[in-house]
């Protein structure tokens, strides 16, 4: 139940047997992965960043109990190998595993899965505790030259803003541990993921600047994704396989070469539009001049979910590319603009004092084809004698 409280069992010997290794200096982070076991009863932990913007919640806490036996704590140097025992409830130790991945490496590559359309972020400890450390070193050998604040930057001023962001966060709370659990389990997966992260680093920053039109994506940045998730995909459970593969079909990567940044993350957000009766009736919409006609649209995400988009607004222009009506906006009022209701956009559109002719109604919105509107023909006959 979400607001109850619970403790893991003591892991004061996992600690003890990871600082007793030698590998970990002083002040570098211990990560935790806290996963199901197996019940069917799904029990979530609250996420350090999480609690921060929904006071309701209470984020998972990792208590430390230690003795120094009356002395000082140190204060430059490194823990050493042999510290003090930690009294347990009869403890067993637990190896570590072999060459550990960096715990920096891995959250930062899911953030970019995020972006791309493989999976969401939302790290299990603060960025502050999760740093990359200046003397961090891969399992191979390369120091991961790369700033992790980038990918919680588009995480909370891009993917925390709207609806498909959302859904990759949803994504996230329920691979991540497998996606984590795949890259340590198959370590040569760390020289394309950071290949990946040092690629696309400058791009998502200068997304993040504002200046994301100044950057375009190449074949070799997509290629880059593409090998790296293929590699994923090879390793991972059937489930993941197909989420993965779901979100490639959705948003074909492809598609963004030769996009700017900005046009990529318009691309990677935009929704799906249909045009309703009675304007989807024909192709041409045919009526005379006088009547109202009633305009209706649905748009929805890529999980076929209705959506509310601010930004939607509807141009009518003439044969000759006169605008003759427009820009019409999103209202409380139907006489006003646009409304929102049951689902649906609905505006009554004006045909009195149009003359006789063809016209292109559009309709701009967050599309997947970053400013170019959907559009649909109306045909104004000439009344009878």
């Amino acid at each position: 139940m979400l607001g109850e409280s619970r403790s893991t069992p003591d892991i004061s010997s996992v600690i003890r047997e990871i600082v007793s290794q030698g590998y970990l200096n002083s002040g570098q982070p211990i990560s935790i992965i806290v996963k199901n076991a197996g019940s069917s009863n799904v029990r979530r932990v609250i996420a350090y960043e999480r609690a921060d913007f929904d006071p309701q919640l209470e984020p998972a806490e990792l208590e430390i109990t230690y003795s120094l036996d009356g002395t000082s704590p140190p204060t430059s140097t490194p823990v050493t190998s042999t510290p003090t025992p930690v009294p347990t409830n009869t403890p067993t130790p637990i190896p570590p595993t072999p060459n550990p991945l960096p715990e920096c490496s891995t959250c930062a590559l899911i953030r970019l899965l995020q972006i791309l359309g493989g999976g969401c972020v939302e790290p299990t400890v603060s960025a502050s505790r999760f740093a990359i450390q200046s003397n961090a070193e891969s399992i191979s050998g390369q120091t991961p030259e790369f700033d992790i604040n980038v990918f919680y930057s588009v995480r909370d001023e891009l993917l925390n803003q709207n609806p498909q962001g959302q859904h990759y966060i949803d994504l996230y709370n329920m691979y991540t541990p497998e996606i984590a659990e795949t890259i340590a389990a198959h370590p040569q997966l760390i020289d394309e993921a950071v290949d990946v992260l040092q690629r696309w680093e400058p791009h998502l920053r200068a997304l993040i600047d504002g200046n994301g039109d100044s950057v375009v994506i190449t074949s070799e940045d997509v290629q880059s994704v593409q090998s790296f998730l293929d590699q994923l995909k090879s390793f991972g459970s059937p489930e993941l396989q197909a989420v993965i593969e779901n979100e490639q079909l959705s948003r074909p990567l492809e598609q963004m070469i030769d996009m700017t940044m900005n046009e990529a993350w318009a691309y990677l957000n935009g929704y799906q539009f249909e045009w309703l009766k009675p304007v989807s009736n024909s192709n041409p919409y045919e009526t005379k001049a006088g009547p109202d006609i009633p305009i209706q649209f649905g748009l929805t995400d890529t999980q076929g979910n209705f959506v509310s988009d601010e930004s939607v607004r509807i141009e009518l222009v003439d044969s000759n590319g006169n605008v003759v009506l427009g820009l019409v906006t999103l209202s409380s009022n139907p006489a006003n603009g646009i409304v929102i209701q049951n689902q649906k956009y609905h505006y009554n559109l004006e045909t009195k004092g149009l003359k006789e002719g063809l016209y292109t109604l559009k309709v701009y919105y967050n599309s997947v084809n970053p400013n170019e509107p959907y559009v649909w023909g109306i045909k104004i006959n000439a009344k009878k004698k």
